[in-house]
């Protein structure tokens, strides 16, 4: 075997477990088998004289070096930011996003999935249909007027619960010391070596009892944050939410705070019907508009809300 021929053996993917045959339309396949080696190993016996690149499911072969950009995976691509936002309708995997090559050169960017079956949007489709779906939502004055009168009245009687907790909480704590102190005194006393290590257990058991209370105290006492604060930062948000969704400034922060909107992450067919499980604060908006009215009992959707993040 001559040395052009040992390398035209070395070039044929299909060692590394893609196939380029008529069948799939001169386009790299992963075939199912793992190959003889991977493609990392694939591509440091060819030198760069062949590359091979899987990107986001998809597969691309380059002759000599491909361009730098290929050799750089980004999970956060700018590009393509409501990838992890947006799940595939089919397989409710999250989606992939990349542009292919048309016949004249021009490049077709567009949010796809490739797991078993083929499902590919367009970004400008894909940008119309999100457009459409936050063009009529609006917070008006009256709704996050209404909105801070009832989160701050359910509030105080939250904040007014959790501190007869801590307080109940902390005489727990204070009757468990004196049990701790009157077992101790007994131990004093015995003479008995088995009396005085079941009371010495006990006392490790009262200990722990002690930790676990304190603990809980804390936890209580630390949930009395300044709901103030956390008023101001949902207004702004409710206030400037357009501004902020379609900023431009920062593509993955915008997908982020569009990514707010939802109690958990819509497909795309979801969003095109306008079917997404929106998050409460959304909810309530829309319930608002229709009966001009907020039942006092909507606070925990509200705290559901802010536990999501959106405080």
């Amino acid at each position: 075997m001559t040395v052009k021929q040992f390398q035209r053996f070395i070039e044929n993917p299909i060692y590394a477990g893609i196939n380029i045959e008529k069948w799939t339309e001169g386009k790299p396949v992963k075939e199912k088998f793992k190959g003889l080696v991977s493609i990392e190993e694939f591509n440091q016996a060819n030198r760069g004289k062949v590359v091979i690149i899987e990107d986001e499911g998809e597969i691309k072969i380059y002759k000599n070096k491909p361009p730098k950009w290929r050799l750089r995976k980004q999970k956060e691509n700018p590009l393509y930011p409501y990838k992890e936002q947006v799940l595939c309708p089919i397989c409710e995997g999250t989606l992939y996003g990349s542009a292919s090559k048309g016949r004249l050169g021009k490049y077709y960017p567009a949010y796809h999935c490739n797991r078993g079956h083929y499902f590919r949007i367009p970004v400008s489709e894909f940008m119309k249909t999100i457009n459409n779906l936050v063009k009529d939502i609006n917070f008006s004055k009256d709704f996050r007027t209404k909105f801070n009168e009832i989160v701050l009245e359910e509030w105080e009687k939250r904040k007014g619960e959790t501190r007869k907790e801590a307080i109940s909480l902390e005489k727990k704590v204070w009757l468990l010391k004196k049990e701790q102190e009157q077992i101790t005194n007994k131990i004093k006393v015995l003479e008995s070596e088995v009396a005085i290590r079941a009371m010495e257990k006990e006392l490790e058991v009262k200990e722990l009892e002690i930790i676990q209370t304190i603990q809980m105290r804390d936890k209580r006492e630390d949930q009395e944050i300044d709901m103030q604060t956390v008023i101001n930062y949902c207004n702004y948000y409710l206030e400037h939410f357009k501004e902020l969704l379609f900023s431009g400034t920062n593509t993955l922060r915008d997908a982020a705070m569009f990514g707010l909107m939802f109690q958990n992450k819509p497909n795309y067919e979801e969003l095109k019907l306008g079917t997404p499980n929106l998050s409460p604060i959304f909810v309530l908006n829309r319930e608002f508009n229709t009966s001009k009215s907020l039942s006092v009992n909507v606070f925990e959707k509200i705290r559901t809300y802010f536990k999501g993040g959106g405080g």
